[in-house]
């Protein structure tokens, strides 16, 4: 299972949705399907690193951290070939997000 957090990377405002995305990763019951962060970027999903959740505990928790604290996780992140099984909490209106998705 697959949590697309790509609006949350590129576009941080610690909203409510933002939040629910940060504890639906937070608290996904590990007996169940591991639910893996990833983000589409360069229209290619990229399985984010494992400290993806440390980083957006660290964002939640300090009112003064910096959002830049995540460009580690594109740099470091790693193309995957996926199909279906994604979790998308955050609306969108990127038309390169929406014609991936359609394919």
């Amino acid at each position: 299972m697959f949590l697309d957090i790509t609006q949350f990377i590129f576009d941080k405002h610690r909203t409510g949705i933002q939040r629910l995305t940060y504890h639906l990763l937070k608290n996904w019951p590990q007996n169940k399907l591991p639910l893996n962060p990833i983000i589409l970027y360069k229209n290619t999903f990229q399985l984010l690193p494992i400290n993806t959740l440390e980083l957006m505990t660290k964002w939640f928790s300090e009112t003064d951290c910096n959002p830049n604290i995540f460009v580690p996780l594109v740099t470091k992140s790693t193309p995957k070939d996926i199909q279906d099984n994604i979790l998308i909490p955050e609306v969108f209106l990127v038309s390169e997000r929406v014609e991936h998705y359609r394919k």
